[in-house]
């Protein structure tokens, strides 16, 4: 492990769990620090990572579980005996003042009973005004003073009372049914149609900055950009998310990967519906209204399938789209057509009916990542040929079917992001470089160096020109391209970030 053998490891690791907060610190953190003190350089552990991962969680695990603790020294007789024989006062000096406060209480009720009769002004239910107090005082007398106030945490984006507990596992609540029991319980009056439209009017989100990311780890995290924390934690997948495709008017997003797409409610944190299994897993989603609209999926096998967002019934299958898997998707809805790749081939559909409309083939390493320019029919389409290939990155015409080259990239731009109408994009890639392009000419305006590695997936806020990465260290981070410079660094993930959606 990096020339570096197991005791010496584990004792390095122990000492820097000494004092650690694990609920705040992630394990790549704690491997950038186990680098340092053993004396190796930034990264010299990032060929190991998976082991020493592995390592450090099980180190992790037993401290928890206090295997290596040592065993507390045994008291001798004598002591043992002087601490039973004080336990024993003690319990029969509370036994003796518990029978003293029962014997007090049943003297003070009978003399309330007795003086009812006696006072005026009764009130409903045979209890006097004069007598409450002293109710109220026998009350607060049996609950023990020390007894703990429990504040339940408000939700994030709605009052408590509008939703139930975020971290619980069931879908929408059962309808209640109003005939059975003469009127609405009154448990559930926050669920009412007008309760939710309140909440609707005042949600935070519509005001504020939020990014949903998803990771190796398998988790979605959703990230408050105004003050960079993170409410919300969802065990999403079994493995790495592939793709996702958030509607933030309605706080909805969809999760893909080899386990399957699933819809999660972000305001509660819970799952609303996942969709039939897909051959090879969900690479690529694409939706946009997430209640009553359409879903289009791109499976590891190379098919599309397209569902009903709210029943999850299906609407229409490509078996063989494309033979090598669909990685890259993005929908025109207004057009009813879409653009797919992912093995060496770029094809535009007709979703009515899914005929082909345009095919452009000789993308080697496979299509990674794509955008259209849908007015323009143009795209530009990132392949995952290794090194520097002018094929790496190219502009395609698609009536005349021919290509620019923008060239400058090392490794393969697997991540990209345009904004036609300034013909400006924005790409990341395994060269560790964030690319400004102008698309007229296809030239590169800008190149930013990130310290923190491979580019895994980019979101971009083309007005104030910043870019939040995902990094394979498991870290989110904040460039700002006028400036060069990290505004934040977000932690959280373990393993690689994958996919990123932002709404700046």
């Amino acid at each position: 492990m990096a020339d570096v053998d197991v005791a010496t490891m584990r004792s390095a690791v122990e000492k820097l769990l000494v004092g650690v907060d694990l609920t705040t610190t992630t394990i790549g953190s704690l491997r950038a620090s186990l680098e340092k003190s053993l004396g190796l350089k930034a990264g010299g552990l990032e060929s190991r990572k998976a082991e020493v991962n592995a390592f450090i969680t099980e180190v992790i695990s037993d401290s928890k579980e206090g295997k290596r603790k040592a065993p507390e020294p045994s008291e001798p007789p004598a002591a043992k005996k002087d601490k039973k024989d004080k336990k024993d006062k003690t319990e029969k000096k509370d036994k003796k003042e518990k029978a003293e406060k029962k014997e007090k209480k049943v003297k003070r009720d009978a003399a309330a009973t007795q003086d009812l009769p006696e006072q005026g002004g009764a009130l409903e239910g045979g209890l006097s005004p004069a007598g409450a107090p002293e109710a109220a005082a026998l009350e607060a007398e049996a609950l023990p003073a020390e007894a703990p106030v429990v504040h339940a945490d408000a939700d994030m984006f709605d009052p408590p009372s509008a939703f139930p507990d975020p971290t619980s596992d069931f879908l929408a609540p059962a309808k209640l049914d109003d005939t059975a029991f003469g009127a609405t319980d009154s448990m559930f009056a926050d669920f009412t149609d007008e309760a939710l439209a309140a909440t609707e009017e005042q949600d935070p989100l519509r005001s504020k900055i939020w990014a949903v990311s998803g990771a190796e780890d398998g988790t979605l995290r959703l990230w408050n950009l105004e003050d960079f924390s993170c409410p919300r934690v969802i065990e999403a997948h079994g493995s790495t998310v592939n793709a996702l495709v958030v509607d933030w008017s309605d706080k909805r997003c969809l999760s893909g990967a080899a386990d399957g797409c699933k819809l999660w409610d972000l305001r509660r944190g819970i799952c609303v519906r996942a969709y039939p299994a897909v051959q090879g897993g969900c690479l690529c989603l694409a939706s946009r209204r997430m209640r009553d609209g359409l879903v289009v999926c791109g499976a590891g096998d190379g098919s599309l399938h397209v569902w009903d967002v709210s029943t999850g019934e299906p609407r229409d299958t490509v078996p063989a789209a494309h033979p090598g898997g669909v990685w890259a998707l993005e929908v025109s809805w207004e057009r009813r057509q879409a653009a797919t790749g992912g093995d060496a081939s770029l094809k535009v559909w007709d979703m009515n009916g899914w005929t082909c409309l345009f095919r452009i083939d000789d993308h080697p390493g496979g299509i990674m990542g794509l955008s259209v320019d849908w007015a323009g029919l143009r795209v530009l389409v990132a392949t995952g040929i290794c090194g520097r290939d002018p094929r790496m990155l190219r502009l395609w015409d698609l009536q005349a079917k021919t290509a620019q080259m923008l060239s400058g990239c090392e490794d393969t731009p697997a991540n990209l992001e345009v904004r036609w109408a300034k013909d400006v994009a924005v790409t990341g890639g395994w060269d560790a470089q964030v690319r400004t392009w102008r698309m007229q000419d296809c030239l590169c305006t800008h190149t930013y160096s990130c310290d923190f590695g491979r580019v895994r997936s980019i979101a971009v806020d083309f007005d104030n020109e910043q870019v939040l990465c995902g990094s394979s260290a498991g870290s989110l981070h904040l460039v700002d391209l006028r400036t060069d410079r990290v505004l934040q660094t977000l932690e959280g993930h373990i393993g690689g970030v994958t996919i990123i959606r932002a709404s700046f």
